[in-house]
C-alpha cells in the first residue's frame, strides 16, 4: 500500500484519539499543549486548548491557559485572533499579565516589520499603564523603532526628540537608537557625535558608518578599521555582518571591486534599514571585478575558453574572483552555451560556498530578470531543484512552468512527471492532471518500470485528497498494465479513493476484486488485507451480513494471533449493529 498515505492516516487517528481523551485542565494539560507546540503541531495544540480550557469561573487556571493561547496566536501571526481575544478579556484579567500580552504582541509585530500594528499595542500600553517607569520608557523607544521599520524617519525623529527632552537619557541603548535615527535622517555628523564615546562593538560599528557617511574621503581609513573590527567580531554574526555592510559602502566609494564583491556576498541578505543593498548591486560588482581582472590578465572579450580556464585556476585561491568571471561570462558572452555555462557555474560556486540564499536573491530579485520566465533556462532548472529539496514546492513549480524541454540527463517522460508532481504539490491540481494525462496518452501498454514512475503522481493526488481525479487516473492505467500483479495493486488503490469518497459499496467490490485478481482463493497477506478492508467497507455500507461473511472467511485462513483478535473484535461490533440485508 501507499506508505505515505498510511502514515498520514495514522497521524490523523492519533490526533483524534488525543482530542477524544482530554486530560484535566491543570499543569499536565498545559504540558501537553507545550509539547504539541514544540513538536510543531501548533494548530492541534489550539484545538486541545479550545476543547479543554477551564471555565472562566476557574479564574486562575483559565488565565494560565489564556496566556498559552496568546503565545500560540502571536507565534503564528494570527493578529485578528489576538485582537478579538484582547477585546473579550474580562475586566478583572490580571493587569500585569495583560501588559505582558500586549508587550509580546508589540515585539512580535516589530520583529516582522509591522510598525503600524506594533503601535496599536504600544498605544494601549501607554494610554492605560504609562507612569514614568522603566517600562514606560521602553514602550516609548519601541514607538520610535516602529516608525523606523516603516521608513517613517520624520516621525521617528519627532518622537525621539520628545523622548530626549522628557527623559534626558544617557544609557548605551539610547545612544544606539539615537544614532540610527540620525543616520536614517541623513545627519551622519550628528550621529558620529552621539556615539563618539562608545567602545562597544555596536558603538564602534555605528561610529565607522557615521564617519564614512559624513566624510566619504575617509573610506580607506574606514576600510582598515572595519576589517580589524570584522576580525574581532567574526564569532558574533549579527554585528559582524553589519560591519561587513560598512565595508561594502566603503569599498564602493574607494572602487575596491574585490572587497566590494566579498562584502556584498556577505551582506546582500542583511535585514537592516540602515543599508539598502540590492541584487543589482552584486551583479554590477561582479561584472566590474571580472572585467578588471580580465584586463589585468590580458583576456579578450569573446575568448570564453580562456575566461573559463582562468576562472578554474582561481577556483580555490579566490572563489569571489571566480564567481565574478562566471557572472561576466553569463551576462556578456555572445555564445548561448557559454552564457548558460557561466550561470550554471556561478550558481554551483555559490551553493558550494554555502551562500545559496544569495544566489536566489541575485536571480529572483534583480531588475535584470523581472519575471520567472525571463531567467536563463539553466538557472530555472537549478533553482527549481534546490527549492524542491528545501521543500519550497510552490517556488519550484513556478520556476519550471512552461519548460517543456527536460534538463540534461533527464528524459522527456521523467521531466513531464516531475512537473506534474510539482504542480500537484503546489496545489495546481488541474495543471498536474493535464501533464499526467498527456503522458499517459503516449503509452499503449505500461510495464512495471513505467508504472513505478507514473504511479507516484497518482499517490500524490490521493495525498492531496483529489480522490475523484486519482480514481480516474488509476482506472486509465489499469487498462494499460501488462502485469497482473500491478493490476491487483491498482485495484486496491482505486478502492482507497472510493472509500475516501464514502462510496463504501464500490470500495468493497474493488477490494474484493484486488484480493482474488491473481487467484480466486488467494490467501497471501495482500489478499487478507484487501478482504479485511472490504469487510470494513461493507459494514460502513450497512451490509452487515456480507461483512460478517467476509470476516468469517478471513478467520478460516488467518493464523496470526493479533490479526485473528482484530477480526474477532470487529465481528463482535457487527453483532451489536444487528442483522441487515446483504443487498443494496
Amino acid at each position: 500500500m501507499n506508505q505515505p498515505l498510511m502514515n498520514k492516516s495514522v497521524l490523523v487517528l492519533l490526533a483524534l484519539v488525543f482530542l477524544a481523551n482530554p486530560g484535566h485542565a491543570d499543569s499536565e494539560g498545559l504540558e501537553r499543549i507545550d509539547a504539541l507546540v514544540k513538536g510543531g503541531a501548533s494548530n492541534l495544540a489550539l484545538s486541545v486548548l479550545e476543547a479543554e480550557q477551564p471555565d472562566p469561573s476557574e479564574r486562575e487556571a483559565w488565565v494560565k491557559w489564556e496566556q498559552r493561547r496568546f503565545d500560540i496566536y502571536v507565534a503564528q501571526n494570527k493578529w485578528a485572533e489576538v485582537d478579538q481575544r484582547l477585546a473579550a478579556l474580562p475586566k478583572d484579567f490580571p493587569v500585569n499579565l495583560l501588559r505582558d500580552l500586549l508587550e509580546k504582541a508589540a515585539d512580535a509585530a516589530l520583529d516582522r516589520g509591522d510598525g503600524a500594528k506594533a503601535r496599536v499595542y504600544l498605544r494601549k500600553l501607554l494610554w492605560q499603564y504609562a507612569d514614568g517607569s522603566i517600562s514606560t520608557k521602553a514602550w516609548r523607544t519601541k514607538v520610535i523603532k516602529s516608525y523606523l521599520v516603516e521608513d517613517l524617519v520624520a516621525d521617528a525623529s519627532i518622537a525621539m526628540e520628545r523622548y530626549r527632552k522628557e527623559f534626558k537619557p544617557r544609557n548605551r541603548d539610547w545612544h544606539y537608537l539615537h544614532a540610527r535615527v540620525l543616520l536614517r535622517a541623513g545627519k551622519p555628523a550628528d550621529a558620529a557625535k552621539v556615539v563618539s564615546p562608545l567602545k562597544t562593538f555596536e558603538g564602534r560599528f555605528l561610529k565607522l558608518l557615521a564617519k564614512l557617511r559624513s566624510t566619504p574621503q575617509s573610506a580607506a581609513t574606514v576600510i582598515k578599521q572595519a576589517l580589524a573590527l570584522a576580525k574581532e567580531t567574526r564569532k558574533r554574526q549579527q554585528i559582524n555582518i553589519r560591519v561587513w555592510a560598512v565595508l561594502a559602502e566603503a569599498a564602493k566609494l574607494s572602487r575596491n571591486n574585490a572587497l566590494l564583491v566579498q562584502a556584498l556576498e556577505k551582506t546582500l541578505l542583511l535585514n537592516d534599514r540602515l543599508f539598502e543593498f540590492q541584487a543589482d548591486d552584486l551583479w554590477a560588482a561582479y561584472e566590474d571585478f571580472g572585467e578588471e581582472f580580465g584586463n589585468q590578465s590580458n583576456l579578450l572579450i569573446g575568448d570564453d575558453k580562456a575566461w573559463f580556464a582562468i576562472a578554474r585556476k582561481n577556483r580555490k585561491r579566490s572563489p569571489t574572483r571566480t564567481r565574478a568571471i562566471y557572472a561576466l561570462i553569463g551576462q556578456r558572452s555572445q555564445d548561448d552555451a557559454a552564457r548558460a555555462q557561466g550561470h550554471y557555474r556561478l550558481l554551483k560556486s555559490l551553493y558550494n560556498s554555502k551562500i545559496f540564499a544569495v544566489a536566489q536573491k541575485l536571480y529572483m530579485e534583480s531588475s535584470r530578470y523581472p519575471e520567472r520566465s525571463s531567467l536563463p533556462v539553466v538557472v530555472r532548472y537549478y533553482l527549481s531543484d534546490k527549492a524542491f529539496r528545501a521543500f519550497n514546492i510552490k517556488l519550484a513549480a513556478e520556476l519550471v512552468e512552461g519548460l517543456d524541454t527536460p534538463p540534461p540527463q533527464q528524459s522527456e517522460e521523467e521531466w513531464a512527471l516531475r512537473r506534474a508532481r510539482l504542480s500537484i504539490y503546489a496545489g495546481n491540481y488541474q495543471r498536474g492532471l493535464e501533464l499526467l494525462d498527456a503522458q499517459l496518452q503516449k503509452y499503449d501498454k505500461i510495464d512495471g518500470e513505467t508504472a513505478d514512475r507514473v504511479l507516484p503522481v497518482m499517490f500524490d493526488l490521493q495525498a492531496a485528497k483529489q480522490h475523484i481525479q486519482a480514481y480516474e487516473m488509476f482506472a486509465r492505467i489499469f487498462k494499460k498494465l501488462n502485469s497482473k500483479r500491478l493490476q491487483r495493486e491498482v485495484l486496491f488503490w482505486m478502492a482507497e479513493s472510493q472509500e475516501a469518497q464514502a462510496h463504501h459499496k464500490v470500495a468493497a467490490e474493488l477490494y474484493l476484486r484486488s484480493a482474488k485478481h491473481r487467484h480466486p482463493s488467494a490467501s497471501d497477506m495482500w489478499a487478507q488485507t484487501a478482504r479485511f478492508n472490504a469487510a470494513q467497507s461493507l459494514a460502513k455500507a450497512g451490509l452487515v451480513v456480507d461483512a460478517e461473511s467476509v470476516y468469517r472467511r478471513l478467520l478460516a485462513i488467518t493464523g496470526d494471533p493479533k490479526r485473528r483478535a482484530t477480526i474477532e473484535r470487529n465481528l463482535k461490533h457487527l453483532w451489536l449493529l444487528g442483522p441487515s440485508n446483504t443487498t443494496p
